[in-house]
């Protein structure tokens, strides 16, 4: 049986470049957009395995979750409305298992 990933989004701000700043009264729920992961990060190369989008994100209480086979390291990328990356490396040892 494979184990089950879960990512907790415990906040989330967008980046805002610009003279207009957006005033957001939810930041993590109206300006995350996606999340995309790449399950076996090989240190140099993004690949995506897999895509969340924010509507999900949010009916899944701000979690993400998986339970394929991955390797060592997961990317994560979180986008947000105004085409923002953040990125973040996980290793795979930092996952409780259940």
């Amino acid at each position: 049986m494979l184990q089950e990933y879960v990512i907790k989004i415990k906040e989330f701000e967008p980046i805002q470049l610009g003279a207009k700043i957006v005033e957001f009264e939810e930041p993590k729920s109206e300006s995350l957009a996606m999340v995309m992961v790449d399950l076996d990060y090989n240190g140099d190369t993004f690949n995506l395995d897999k895509y969340f989008f924010a509507d999900e994100i949010v009916k899944n209480e701000f979690k993400v979750s998986f339970n394929e086979e991955v390797g060592a390291k997961i990317m994560v990328i979180f986008l947000d409305i105004f085409g923002n990356e953040k990125k973040v490396v996980l290793n795979k040892k930092d996952f409780k298992k259940k």
